[in-house]
This record gives structure tokens, C-alpha cells and sequence, in this order.
């Protein structure tokens, strides 16, 4: 039988659990003094002192390790629910915070993935674990140049890790870096010669940068060093026109009958061969793997269309013609921003060309300065019931009008004028007259019935794309997309220029020499020769971008007309 121990060799024996680690045992134990003797005195110091250790302590992997294959099987809310149980006990864990933004990163939830992360960062900054996956959570969320900073911290940490290297590469390209982008690659590529991905993103990278034949080259050779690398079959059939004989028929092919389950390599693939299918004529089976593709796309995506129906509904009410017809007249002086909005696929990226080849503008690409500034003033300053309400608004529109401009001023490399091609600005149309009211909006406008089999046919991944997956979903987030341009056309009739993607394509020079004057530039003959560009170009449309502008484009959605009768069925034309 076991002596039972006095209180000093009970504290004695808390202590020294305490320092090994066990700090349940230790409370526990303390606990048990406490209860023969409330309120004793080196009970209650070191229980304090445990309580200290908690916020530090970092758990056994022994607890943490079974909740991280919860995650890896999908098994989110389990994984979550035990997380928080486990963060009461160890409120300083760096595996709790990394395991929470884990769940988070996995259901697409890029903001407090993000937080997740960073607090990660704080109990470790020496770990480069914290930064790489911060990193990963801020390339997600469409914050390249931050993820940029986090991979080469982790880089940094771990010298060499390959993992790190190739997305600092991934993030240094959508930040605008592409050369930085390529050289960091070939390093990487000398170093790991057989590695598919690299050649892959290398292959990517090179096409968006024109060099389309060496791009080829790349994709190649990513798929002999691997033939499930699903990405490459994409890129390379986005790449040019696929003609029968061609190569990547009978790879894709292949490779997609050795991929039957799902997974993102899968998907790709899928979108590849609707890609080619389409090419060589055959709309029927273009669209089933197109379907597919989205398929595969919509199975690991939460997305609920009604949320972003209702976002834009309380935009029209917030941004009514009373509100908007309170506000400072423009100057009508030209201010630095350009925005190019309007659907996915609607031209965007042809009329920033246009626009951006023009000598006095530079293209920014894909911004969402707008979209961030927008969720900081409401967080900010939307306790009011509307916007009229809000104190001082004049001011505080004035200064976040002032911290766009300066936003895209730094990327755009000391131009007079700065686009913003970011087509889902559509949705801040009120929101941009309110905060810069001399800014330009340029409205892409595209048949809808073309404009969803665009975006249906693209493997969209983006945040916020979640409605390009499913027929039903994409339809009715275009009609609502036309009521909202709608909206902002009657209660802002001369502030948006619209510009027609059909006529555009029938008449380039008359329809982009008046685009020109509209935004107050003298005719420049380079906006007519855009695809002379060497600045690199990231969406769906980048060998679209490199030619001079074609009508093939329009009316393209005749050919699918009965496979896909559903989604253009939904449409409100």
C-alpha cells in the first residue's frame, strides 16, 4: 500500500510534472491540496504559476497528431470541435494555432486562416512551419505580395526546402515578378531536375511572359517527368489551338483514364480535355468534360450563391440614387485609377491591354484594393444603418479614396494612370464614385449566353468563383450581375463607359479610339498592338492577349447550344 503523501511532497511532486510537461497532472494534484486546504498559500502560488506555463506550454504531438489526420480526411468539424478543447488546455500551442488555420486553409476560409497563421508565427517565429503556411493562407486570399514576404521567411528558416522555394516563385509571379519568378525556377530546376511541378510552373510562367514555345517545351517535360501532373495538360492546352495528331490528345487521354478518383490533378485534366474536345470540333464531348471538371471543382468547394445575391442587393440599397446624388460633384479632372469591371470573361483583360499599352498608363492587373478598403470601412464605420449616417463621411471617403490611389500608384511604377482590371469591382461601383470620384469605370458588356460558357469551360479557383462550378448557381449570379449594372446605370447614368466586346472585336480602331478619348489620352497607335507586350498576363485570356484582337469569340456559345440548354436556359436575356 502506497504512503499517503504530505502536502510539501505533494506540491514537490506538482512541481516537478510541471516541468516535465504535464501540466494536467500538475493542476490536478494542486487541486487535491486545495481541497483538503482552501486558500493554502504555496497551493494557490503554484497554481497560478501552472496557470502562467499554460499560455506557453505547447502540447504532446501524442494529442495533436490524431486531430491532424481528422483534418487530412476531411473530418473538419470533428477536428475543429477537439482543437478547441485542446486550445483551452494549451492556449499558447504553435500546433493548435497551425492545426485551427489547417481547417480553415481546407474549407477555403482565407481570412481567418490567415489570423490562425499568424498567431502561429508569434508563439514561433523561429519555425518556419508558421510562415510557409501563412504564406499558403495569404496566397490564397489574393494577397501575393505579403505571401511573397512570408515564403522567403520560411526560406530563410529553412534554407533549400523546395516546397518554400517553388511557392515563393508561385508568389513572386502574381505579384508582378515574373523575371524574379523564372530565375528562382531555373535555380530550382538545376538543383531538382526531375521534378515535374517545377517544369510545370515553369512551362506557365513562360507562357504568360509570351514565350509560348519555350512554355511548351516546359509542360512537356513536366509531363514525362510525370504523367498525372494535371496542371501541365491544362496549361498546355490553353496554350494554342489543339489540331488532330496533336501530342497532348492522347496524353490527356491517357492520363485521364489513369486518374479515375478525384483530386485536383483530375480536374485538370477534365478541363484539358474539354479544351481540346472543343478544339477539334467536338461540342457534345467538350461539354461533358467540361461538366466533369466542375464537377470534381464543386465537390471540394462550399459556396452559397444566395450570400453573394444578397451582397449585392444590399449594395443597390446602400448606393441609392438619394445617397449617391448627396455626394461632392466630380471635377472632372482625370485622376490616377482606371477600372476595368464586369463579368469574368467579359474582356477584361483585351481592354486593359488596350488601355495599358497606351504610354502614359501602366496595367496593374488584378487588384483588390477596392474589395479590402471596402471590408475595412464597414468594419470601420458601418455601425450607422446606412452609409448617409456615417460621421464625417465626406472625410473618411476622401482618405480611403487617397489610400487606393496610393496603392495602386506604388504598383504602378510612377505612371500618370493605373488600371484595375479586377473585374469583380462591378459589385463597388457606388463605393468607388463615393471614395474617387474622378476615377474611370470602364464597363466590359458581353452576350451572356457567351459570357457563362467562358466562364463554365475555365477552371476558376479564385475566391469568390465558387458560382462558375454549378449551371444553376452561374445563371443566376449573371442575372443578378445585370440587375446590379442595371442599378448603378440608372442612378449614375454618364459615370460608367461601356464598352461591347462584340463591337469591339467587329471595329477595334473605332471602338478603342474612342475608349481612349473617353478616358482623356491622346490616341497612342501602340493601343492597337497590345500583343507586342511583354508584360506578363495571369487569367484564362493570356493567348487570347498575345494575338491581334479576332471575332472567333463571338456567338461561340451557338455551338453548345443543346449540351449546355440548361445553364443558357436560366439566363434572363
Amino acid at each position: 500500500m502506497s504512503q499517503k503523501l504530505t502536502i510539501p511532497q505533494s506540491l514537490d511532486l506538482a512541481i516537478r510534472e510541471a516541468k516535465s510537461g504535464r501540466l494536467t497532472r500538475a493542476e490536478n494534484i494542486v487541486g487535491s491540496v486545495l481541497a483538503a486546504v482552501p486558500n493554502h498559500p504555496g497551493a494557490l502560488q503554484l497554481g497560478a504559476q501552472i496557470k502562467e506555463l499554460r499560455k506557453t506550454a505547447q502540447p504532446n504531438p501524442k494529442l495533436w497528431m490524431p486531430i491532424a489526420r481528422k483534418i487530412e480526411a476531411g473530418e473538419l468539424e470533428e477536428a475543429e470541435q477537439e482543437l478547441i478543447e485542446l486550445q483551452k488546455k494549451f492556449p499558447g500551442g504553435f500546433a493548435v494555432y497551425v492545426l485551427r488555420g489547417d481547417i480553415c486553409l481546407t474549407g477555403r476560409l482565407y481570412e481567418p486562416a490567415f489570423g490562425f497563421y499568424l498567431q502561429a508565427t508569434k508563439i514561433r517565429p523561429a519555425d518556419p512551419e508558421g510562415h510557409f503556411k501563412l504564406g499558403l493562407a495569404l496566397f490564397r486570399w489574393g494577397r501575393e505580395p505579403e505571401a511573397v514576404q512570408a515564403f522567403a521567411n520560411a526560406d530563410r528558416l529553412k534554407p533549400g526546402d523546395r516546397e518554400a522555394r517553388l511557392w515563393l516563385a508561385r508568389a513572386l509571379d502574381r505579384a508582378e515578378r515574373t523575371p524574379e519568378a523564372l530565375e528562382l525556377l531555373d535555380a530550382l530546376i538545376a538543383e531538382h531536375p526531375k521534378r515535374g511541378e517545377l517544369h510545370a510552373h515553369r512551362g506557365d510562367m513562360l507562357i504568360t511572359t509570351g514565350r509560348i514555345d519555350e512554355g511548351r517545351d516546359s509542360l512537356m517535360r513536366a509531363i514525362e517527368l510525370n504523367p498525372k501532373a494535371g496542371f501541365a495538360y491544362a496549361a498546355l492546352a490553353r496554350s494554342r489551338k489543339v489540331k488532330e495528331g496533336d501530342a497532348v490528345i492522347e496524353l490527356a487521354t491517357k492520363a485521364a483514364e489513369a486518374m479515375a478518383g478525384d483530386g485536383e490533378d483530375n480536374q485538370s485534366v477534365a478541363f484539358a480535355l474539354g479544351k481540346i474536345h472543343e478544339d477539334l470540333g467536338n461540342a457534345e464531348e467538350a461539354a461533358r468534360w467540361y461538366k466533369r471538371g466542375n464537377d470534381l471543382q464543386r465537390e471540394n468547394l462550399a459556396f452559397d450563391v444566395s450570400a453573394a445575391l444578397n451582397d449585392f442587393g444590399r449594395m443597390a440599397q446602400d448606393f441609392d440614387a438619394k445617397f449617391l446624388a448627396g455626394l461632392p460633384a466630380p471635377t472632372g479632372k482625370p485622376d490616377l485609377p482606371i477600372f476595368v469591371v464586369g463579368m469574368p470573361r467579359s474582356g477584361t483583360t483585351l481592354v486593359e491591354q488596350i488601355i495599358s499599352s497606351h504610354p502614359e498608363v501602366a496595367g496593374a492587373g488584378e487588384q483588390r484594393f477596392v474589395s479590402r478598403q471596402f471590408v475595412r470601412f464597414i468594419r470601420t464605420y458601418g455601425a450607422a444603418e446606412s452609409f448617409a449616417d456615417i460621421p464625417d463621411l465626406q472625410q473618411k471617403c476622401a482618405e480611403t479614396g487617397d489610400m487606393i490611389r496610393e496603392a495602386l500608384r506604388e504598383v504602378g511604377g510612377g505612371a500618370a494612370r493605373v488600371t484595375d482590371k479586377m473585374p469583380a469591382n462591378f459589385q463597388y461601383i457606388g463605393f468607388i464614385r463615393a471614395v474617387l470620384p474622378d476615377a474611370k469605370i470602364v464597363h466590359c458588356v458581353r452576350d451572356a449566353r457567351d459570357n457563362v460558357l467562358s466562364i463554365y469551360k475555365n477552371n476558376f479557383a479564385a475566391p469568390g468563383m465558387g458560382y462558375s462550378n454549378d449551371m444553376g448557381d452561374l445563371a443566376a449570379y449573371r442575372n443578378a450581375y445585370n440587375q446590379l449594372m442595371q442599378h448603378w446605370k440608372s442612378v449614375l447614368p454618364d459615370h460608367v463607359y461601356d464598352i461591347e466586346y462584340a463591337k469591339l472585336t467587329a471595329n477595334p480602331e473605332a471602338e478603342a479610339r474612342a475608349l481612349i478619348a473617353h478616358l482623356g489620352l491622346e490616341w497612342d497607335d501602340a493601343c492597337l498592338e497590345f500583343y507586342k507586350s511583354k508584360r506578363a498576363i495571369r487569367t484564362a485570356s493570356v493567348t487570347q492577349a498575345r494575338q491581334p484582337i479576332y471575332q472567333s469569340s463571338v456567338e461561340a456559345w451557338r455551338k453548345f447550344e443543346e449540351p449546355l440548354a440548361p445553364l443558357f436556359g436560366a439566363l434572363d436575356h
